[in-house]
């Protein structure tokens, strides 16, 4: 009935592989499978004792891949007709989690998509981790009221329920192999396509917080994925409002000027978004200066 499948990169997955397997096990009759892909980690902590778990099975990939090429790796092994698929570095809310999701699996007759939301902590991290926590809250942990309400085709590959015949015909872009925008370019795809979307209030718990350095470096990385995204027609110029502004001022040749002042300003930024006076507002103009200055 149902593969939960778990990327992972030089992370320890095996307390979330054996409370996964935990919930499974609670749940009568319930044929399931884990499968854990390591996309070529430098270190590998506990994870090659999730193949010690019975339906559980961890592969280590020789090079690295991608995300997308983990997921799409995944899901070709998969065996059963519903997918879940999680992010590493996340953690049920609910003892009954899987079970949550087994009931929603027993609802439907057609394939579909459930999102069951994510949550981070409320509690403010040290300053160094302040930029990605409060990105996270903002954009990310949007309640489950929210999303039914506002954003209703909103949904995050980090904890997702996919009929498998979905993702067999809508693979995750492998042009794609760093991070950003592959989860928006799957979205898309499963509008596109009127595959019913749904929201349900099961929700996992982000333990990991990346420095504001490194968020950095990987909203960079995203924003260069953006760019190379529309150029390969993967997603459309108004894909995002970033794209959308910028296609706007490029017409009226605001372009370069844009581009130019940001070029001045972009050390005191970064070193503003890293210190414990970071802010959304700031780290904004930041991304959309970032996507002027690559973009020609």
């Amino acid at each position: 009935m149902l593969s939960i499948l778990i990327p992972t990169f030089n992370y320890n997955t095996y307390p979330l592989v054996s409370e996964l397997y935990n919930q499974c096990r609670q749940i009568e009759n319930l044929d399931f499978e884990i499968l854990v892909n390591d996309d070529a980690s430098k270190d590998f902590f506990e994870n090659e004792s999730i193949n010690d778990l019975p339906n559980c099975f961890f592969n280590i990939q020789k090079t690295n891949q991608g995300l997308s090429a983990s997921r799409n790796y995944l899901i070709s092994k998969a065996v059963h007709s519903w997918c879940l698929l999680l992010d590493a570095d996340v953690w049920p809310t609910s003892k009954d989690f899987i079970l949550n999701y087994i009931k929603k699996i027993k609802q439907e007759n057609q394939a579909c998509v459930a999102f069951g939301g994510l949550e981070y902590t409320k509690i403010k991290p040290n300053a160094n981790e302040l930029l990605r926590w409060l990105y996270g809250n903002k954009h990310e942990a949007l309640s489950f009221e929210k999303r039914v309400q506002n954003r209703p085709k909103h949904f995050l590959s980090s904890n997702l329920l996919v009929s498998k015949s979905v993702l067999e015909r809508f693979a995750y872009p492998k042009e794609i192999n760093t991070y950003g925008y592959e989860d928006l370019i799957f979205n898309l795809k499963i509008i596109e396509n009127k595959i019913p979307i749904f929201q349900l209030d099961n929700p996992v718990f982000h333990e990991k917080l990346d420095t504001s350095e490194i968020f950095l470096s990987k909203s960079k990385k995203a924003l260069e994925n953006l760019c190379k995204s529309i150029d390969l027609k993967l997603l459309p110029k108004d894909a995002t409002g970033i794209s959308k502004l910028y296609y706007q001022c490029n017409i009226f040749g605001l372009r370069k000027i844009i581009a130019f002042v940001f070029k001045l300003n972009q050390k005191w930024m970064e070193k503003v978004l890293k210190g414990k006076y970071t802010n959304l507002t700031l780290f904004n103009l930041y991304r959309l200066g970032y996507f002027f200055s690559i973009n020609k």
